[in-house]
């Protein structure tokens, strides 16, 4: 599920911050930073915050 949930997320962030250079550059570039985020939004996606994922 977090794989699909990776590659969905990381496709709909290129569209997002396609006209915000910097950002898109973070995400495509800093493999921590796109992490950080993917999981972030996912654990907020399953209704967990604040609990670690169990990846």
């Amino acid at each position: 599920m977090y794989s699909a949930f990776a590659g969905a997320f990381f496709e709909g962030a290129i569209r997002m911050f396609q006209r915000d250079n910097e950002m898109r550059n973070i995400v495509l570039s800093d493999p921590e930073a796109r992490g950080k985020a993917t999981r972030h939004f996912f654990t907020a996606h399953c209704g967990r915050p604040g609990k670690p994922l169990d990846l």
